[in-house]
């Protein structure tokens, strides 16, 4: 019982350790367009598109990406639930809360995007 006890503690500390963490993140949204598979751009005359929305950052983040500096003001929003992408967002500023991830499919159309756990409508 001590051991699995023990098991726990580590995973937890791990998982608190290694996850990205959950930051707030204000900006105005904007609906796109991005060409889709199966190409993505390269045959644009058989190549779906796909709409996303973005977030324009109110403030510039300057991330430390392999000790390079790389300034992102623009930043895909990833909804994990339709009741966010039901909303018409586009033109509102809005604060969120996420998680920041480097673009790593076709179906990321920014350098960076947010998977979103929470948003609210802000004037600023």
């Amino acid at each position: 019982m001590k051991r699995i006890f023990i098991a726990f503690i580590f995973i937890f500390v791990v998982q608190v350790l290694f996850a990205n963490p959950l930051l707030k993140y204000r900006g105005k949204v904007s609906l796109k367009k991005a060409y889709g598979p199966p190409n993505y751009g390269e045959t644009p005359e058989l190549d779906a598109v796909e709409y996303y929305y973005s977030l324009q950052l109110k403030k510039s983040l300057v991330l430390d990406v392999d000790g390079k500096k790389s300034k992102v003001k623009e930043i895909q929003l990833i909804f994990l639930t339709d009741d966010f992408c039901q909303k018409d967002l586009e033109g509102k500023s809005i604060s969120l809360t996420g998680e920041l991830e480097e673009a790593n499919t076709g179906h990321h159309h920014e350098s960076y995007y947010i998977v979103i756990s929470d948003f609210s409508q802000v004037d600023f």
